[in-house]
This record gives structure tokens, sequence and C-alpha cells, in this order.
């Protein structure tokens, strides 16, 4: 098997099966997808089932979390290349032959990521950067999220699985950071991984402005000032990180954009937070290899 596709879901229905969708438009058979599936109900069978028919699709019952959902599903892939699309994510056409191009024409990296924008070419979610190049402790924060991830399987089994402290749904302060710390500890092993800014997952910009959208740059924020002290960056660069988003809601206040700023604020103080909490959780979950069971 070449490609395993983990989508982890909650809540979602249509914006599953556009996903779905985006991947029989790729017209590439070498697959297997795997839905950690967190809802109590069967909204996901008739979807489900409609796709069976085009690859093969394994249906599993998750606890609630993201990184916990998607360590439950790693446990059965057997693609040498492993991916995590959100589950309002699609692929653009031609995505997985692009990425199949690109590991085989590079067998010494480890794998790339890539940048998240709207079907208008608006960045929606990480990597704003627009430089290629290989991930290092500082560039990750700019080069791609997990929906932008394709790893070769043995750094997912030399590294552990995504820590179930980060990440939407965790319980814990952290709602984010899963990805990025992930990274940060594959660098850490000595494997090489690529930014390649040239490939693009569709992702819907999120909420602007709300009361939600604040709350959420918040606990995102504790999620990026968590890994940063899990992982040893020195002071000064989290300080720089932290501090970083002040000045961005300053230069909002200036341009009369009241809702930018208090959003960049929000993001300041919830690095502040994460950051000064110790960690007290393993660098990475165990990542059981079901196969050999």
């Amino acid at each position: 098997m070449r490609f395993s596709i983990i989508i982890a879901t909650i809540n979602r229905t249509e914006e599953n099966r556009r996903l779905l969708e985006s991947i029989a438009a790729q017209q590439y058979n070498d697959i297997e997808v795997f839905f950690a599936d967190q809802n109590d109900d069967d909204r996901l069978n008739p979807i489900l089932a409609q796709y069976r028919l085009l690859f093969p699709i394994f249906h599993l019952r998750s606890q609630k979390g993201l990184s916990r959902a998607r360590n439950e599903a790693l446990a059965f892939a057997k693609g040498e290349i492993i991916c995590f699309p959100d589950d309002d994510c699609w692929y653009p056409l031609g995505l997985l032959i692009e990425v199949d191009r690109c590991m085989r024409e590079n067998p010494h990296i480890a794998g790339f990521t890539g940048r998240c924008t709207d079907e208008h070419g608006r960045l929606s979610a990480g990597g704003e950067s627009r430089r290629p190049g290989l991930l290092n402790r500082h560039n990750v924060w700019r080069s791609g999220v997990s929906a932008t991830m394709f790893l070769r399987s043995n750094v997912l089994k030399q590294v552990g699985g995504f820590d179930e402290e980060l990440g939407v749904g965790a319980g814990t302060p952290f709602q984010s950071g899963e990805d990025t710390d992930m990274l940060l500890r594959a660098i850490e092993e000595g494997f090489e991984i690529q930014y390649l800014p040239s490939l693009v997952i569709y992702h819907p910009l999120p909420p602007q402005y709300s009361r939600a959208a604040v709350t959420r740059a918040r606990l995102y924020g504790a999620g990026m000032g968590q890994v940063l002290r899990k992982h040893g960056e020195r002071p000064i660069w989290s300080y720089y990180y932290i501090l970083y988003p002040l000045g961005g809601a300053l230069m909002a206040l200036l341009q009369g954009d009241l809702g930018l700023a208090r959003i960049r604020v929000a993001r300041a103080f919830g690095r502040l937070q994460g950051w000064r909490m110790r960690p007290d959780h393993k660098i990475g979950s165990p990542y059981v290899d079901a196969n050999g069971l």
C-alpha cells in the first residue's frame, strides 16, 4: 500500500463527503482510507458505504480527541506514506500523484509538508512561508500543519504517534501543536523533512473576529507555548514567539482593525499561558503497530 489517509472526524457529514470525492478524483488507486470516528451516531455510514466501492475504507470508532483518534488509526495503517487531512479539507486534482513523485525522486527525504489555502488561494491554516526548504527548529512554525503532512511510515514508527495531551479535544488547554511537536521530534531524530509551498491542500477559512475565534486563538496559542516549553526552546526565541503577535495587534489597532487586534492579543496570552505550564506528559504517545498482532 502506498498511501494511508487518516481522517479523524467529529460533528461533520457533508465535509467528509467532499473530502472523499476529492480523494476519488485523484485517480490514484494505491490507497487506503481510515476514518477515526468520534461521533456518537451513525451519520457517516451511508457516505462511507458509497465510497467503499472505489477504495478500501476502514471505519474505526474512536475516543474523543484529535491526537488520540489519529493514533488509534495509525496502529492499523499499512501505507508507505501516511497523511492526515482534516475532515473539512479536500485535495486538489493531482495532489497524490505529485506527492508520490516527490517521494520517489527524493528517497533520502522522510516527508513533505505544504500549505493550506481556500479554493481562492487565501491562506487558511499555517504554512505562511513561500520559501521551500528543509524544516528546522525555527522555520517549522511557519511551514506546514498536520493536514499538509506526508510522512514515510518509518518516521512515525521511530518518533511515536501524536502527543495526546496536545490538539483539539485533548481535554487540556493545549488545543493545537500536535503536528509541530511531531515534526520537531522527527527533526531531533535526524529525519529530513522538506517544506514545499507548491503542495496545496484546500481548507476553508476559519471564522473571523467572532468570540469563538478569540477563544480559538487563545487555546491554539496555548498549544504552541506548550510545545515551545516541551522541546526546550531557548527563552530568547520563546519570548520572540510569544511577543510577536502583540506587535501584530498594535499594527491592527493603528489600522483600525479592532477584531484582528483582539485575536492577536488572545494568541499572545495563550502562548504565554502554554509556555508557563510545565509539561508532565511524555514526548510522544506510543505508536503500537497493530498489523503485527
